[in-house]
């Protein structure tokens, strides 16, 4: 597994069934994630206290299985990249976020309507 002291964990949206909870504990075990369950003993989110973060598809296309379709964790180094590892239909994605920059005399609210005409093929905040 790769692993590295600079990533930092700054969002994420994960889900994973009670029934699935002890195989995602023992394949992260080693991966700088702590999990958060809620009293049914699913696991409703990773946290992380910023060292040894495993940053590895392996790991990740591990887990993919287990957790909801629509979960995700987004990572950021120290060199400010930011990437989500999103999981769909038993798969996992490496994701890396666009970003636009408005000319200074673009139209008011063009940032609105770029995301409308794309709201179809973005993920949701």
């Amino acid at each position: 597994m790769g692993y590295s002291y600079d990533l930092l964990l700054c969002n994420s949206n994960i889900f994973v069934e009670a029934q699935h909870a002890e195989r995602v504990a023992e394949i992260i075990a080693d991966a700088g994630y702590e999990l958060d369950g809620d009293e049914n003993g699913n696991i409703n989110g990773f946290t992380s206290d910023g060292s040894d973060i495993c940053d590895d598809d392996e790991l990740y296309q591990t887990l993919a299985p287990f957790l909801r379709s629509g979960s995700f964790l987004e990572l950021s180094n120290e060199l400010g990249d930011t990437w989500r590892w999103v999981f769909f239909d038993g798969n996992c994605k490496r994701i890396n976020p666009v970003t636009l920059w408005p000319k200074p005399d673009a139209p008011p609210g063009i940032s609105r309507v770029i995301h409308e005409a794309f709201a179809q093929n973005l993920m949701a905040d």
